[in-house]
């Protein structure tokens, strides 16, 4: 991690910005096809009728959709909007461009910089400050695990998945009409007959989502257990590198990091090392904190 040296210690959002909240009234089968202005009121009245979008996040739509129709000359794709909210994002969380601080959070000077040449930086910022939970806190600083609950954790996930794959297989006609639909369904089916905590279901539900691939045809391609398992095995890597990892205390941001490597990794820990930063990784903690 990069020393800390921040001039400020306003609201700094995690950089796990989930553009996927905000893209979500744009998810369709017709992701190819143009919105038209009928179209994108009808896409606004849904994100602003959703109290984890609002007004903020109703901004973003709207930024990308204009940027985007400047791009294309034309009324744009549901993908094309999509586009311009993952590149702003991928603006916003540049840690290795200059004069940014390598800890895994935007804060409002950096905000402004990616904010100079993308209105939909500026107002994803916006949205993720108000409505994420604020870096100071954290949202899971109490969780922690040893590698053997997470191993252990793994361990039990692991056939559930399998058992959802299978699921999924038995209905394909119901995957072929909503794919995203029949994948969740399944994969809360097999965590509902194997027992499984909400804290479980939730690595599970976030490593489905993390492994699907949503392509301009709105395909969703949810049925690839070995995708899941890329996912879950790369959250274990994530929180074994995480122990020991230097924490930057946001609310001192002139004091040196600290770092304490003890075979424990803790919520803090993950929350505060790029390296390690990932919602299935987050899930996971969370659920072996359980065990």
């Amino acid at each position: 991690m990069g020393a800390p040296g921040r001039s400020e210690t306003a609201v700094e959002v995690n950089r796990g910005l989930l553009p996927s909240r905000i893209q979500s009234p744009l998810w369709s089968v017709d992701s190819a096809k143009a919105v038209t202005p009928a179209v994108l009121k009808t896409i606004i009245t849904k994100a602003t009728a959703d109290k984890r979008i609002g007004k903020q996040g109703v901004a973003v739509i709207q930024a990308a959709y204009t940027k985007a129709k400047d791009k294309a000359g034309a009324n744009p794709t549901r993908a094309q909007l999509q586009k311009e909210i993952d590149a702003a994002a991928s603006s916003l969380s540049n840690e290795s461009k200059a004069g940014r601080i390598n800890d895994g959070y935007i804060d409002s000077r950096e905000a402004a910089d990616a904010g100079k040449s993308n209105d939909v930086a500026t107002a994803l910022y916006k949205f993720t400050s108000t409505h994420l939970t604020p870096a100071k806190d954290g949202p899971d600083v109490k969780a922690k695990a040893s590698q053997a609950q997470i191993a252990k954790a793994i361990k039990k996930l692991l056939p559930i998945a399998e058992a959802a794959i299978k699921l999924i297989q038995a209905n394909k006609a119901g995957f072929e009409d909503d794919p995203y639909q029949a994948s969740q369904d399944a994969f809360k089916a097999a965590a509902k007959n194997a027992g499984l905590s909400p804290e479980g279901r939730a690595v599970l539900l976030t490593a489905l989502n993390g492994s699907t691939d949503r392509g301009d045809n709105g395909d969703w391609d949810g049925n690839s257990i070995e995708g899941l398992k890329k996912i879950l095995n790369n959250a274990v890597t994530k929180l074994a590198n995480a122990d020991g990892a230097k924490i930057v205390d946001l609310a001192n941001p002139t004091k040196a990091p600290i770092s304490k490597k003890d075979g424990v990794t803790t919520g803090l820990e993950l929350d505060r090392t790029p390296a390690a930063t990932g919602k299935t990784s987050v899930a996971l903690l969370k659920y072996a904190s359980t065990l």
